[in-house]
């Protein structure tokens, strides 16, 4: 994320909020709030306001996020700008917040998130602080670049990269070429490691199926990278 350094990172899902703070403040510490605890919450207003002049930076990692890619053919910046405005208009025109990202290939993803009352509410009170950045970043898209410098042969073909947060649960992130093919929450965390990890292989194996219509065949090679608790790696591991 830009300026992520010197900035405080707002990790917002549909189970809570996680504040980092950067490393400059010496006195700040990171923060969890559940998404129907007002006194957590407040605790990260507070964490916020005890330093007033430090941007704020947003990731998003709630199940409202969506992507599109497109395909542009080539046209001069102005027209291919407004091209990309009225794919935007057209894929996501009732959506919240929109944005796009252009890829290596010079091609589009188009990002949206629609209906986030928690973001809503957050950027209404977050609405009189001196320093806004306004970024807001989706997980999925943050994870690109994290996926090659966590595997170097994923950098080319396809990879899974699975991770697991306080604020939301588990996600997969489908990368071609380090390119965003698909992303979603998956399953909850069960009290069971054994039968979490169940439930996210069978979901991987039919998220696998479902992705054969962007060509992931069964003979293709899938890079499957796990940032999860350990429990859960040994479980993955016996399957």
């Amino acid at each position: 994320m830009r300026n992520a350094k010197h900035s405080f990172i707002l990790m917002l899902g549909d189970h809570g909020a996680f504040l980092l703070p950067p490393t400059h403040l010496k006195n700040a510490i990171p923060v969890f709030a559940a998404s129907h605890d007002n006194q957590e919450q407040q605790a990260i207003m507070d964490e916020l306001a005890a330093a007033p002049q430090t941007p704020l930076l947003i990731l998003y990692d709630g199940d409202n996020q969506h992507t599109k890619h497109e395909t542009l053919p080539p046209l001069a910046p102005w027209d291919r700008a407004k091209l990309i405005e009225r794919r935007l208009d057209a894929a996501f025109g009732d959506h919240a917040l929109r944005g796009t990202l252009t890829n290596p290939d010079k091609s589009v993803t188009l990002l949206a998130i629609k209906e986030a009352k928690p973001l809503a509410a957050l950027l209404d009170r977050l609405a009189t602080r001196p320093v806004l950045s306004g970024f807001v970043s989706l997980s999925a898209i943050e994870c690109l670049l994290m996926i090659p410098r966590l595997a170097p042969k994923a950098a080319k073909g396809w990879a899974c990269l699975l991770t697991t947060n306080r604020t939301s649960g588990p996600r997969a992130v489908i990368t071609c070429d380090g390119r965003l093919i698909y992303s979603r929450l998956l399953s909850p965390l069960s009290k069971s490691a054994a039968q979490t990890a169940k439930a996210i292989m069978s979901e991987i194996k039919a998220l696998h199926d479902y992705l054969a219509r962007f060509g992931l065949t069964a003979e293709t090679p899938l890079t499957l990278i796990a940032l999860l608790p350990s429990p859960l790696h040994e479980a993955l591991n016996d399957i």
